[in-house]
């Protein structure tokens, strides 16, 4: 019989294959401007390690097999924002994402360009130490 957590991993993982297929204006925005430079990145990425289960916007992929995830946050977030924090934490301690951006549905909508820009320049030098530490403590298991 599966677990508690098997289950919630199962479905996080179907939850995330469904919100693929129905993106928010902002989202479907979004993945067509990466899709247009030909960026590398998956939409809807299910995070699941351990009892955590979350699904990040974008996911993409940057050199040495490491990602930045990139969140398009609508008004529901504006409440949510500790718990935002904790969940960045935890993505960033735990595999191979170097960096959370966030940006409003209202920053996609009205300028495009500018997101769009600061996804692909985008310096993982300018990580601080401790969040360039983690990643390679993530690389190395």
């Amino acid at each position: 019989m599966p677990t508690r957590r098997q289950i919630n991993q199962k479905r996080t993982r179907l939850f995330a294959r469904s919100m693929r297929l129905a993106p928010t204006p902002s989202e479907f925005a979004l993945q067509s401007l990466l899709m247009d430079v030909s960026v590398l990145f998956q939409p809807q990425w299910p995070f699941v390690r351990g009892s955590y289960c979350y699904i990040a916007d974008f996911r993409i992929e940057l050199a040495d097999r490491a990602y930045l995830v990139v969140e398009v946050d609508g008004p529901s977030h504006d409440t949510t924002r500790a718990y935002d924090a904790r969940r960045d934490e935890r993505m960033k301690r735990s595999c191979r994402c170097i960096a959370v951006l966030r940006f409003s549905n209202q920053d996609v909508a009205c300028h495009p360009g500018a997101v769009l820009d600061t996804i692909l320049c985008f310096d993982p030098l300018r990580v601080s130490a401790a969040e360039l530490s983690a990643w390679m403590r993530g690389r190395a298991s």
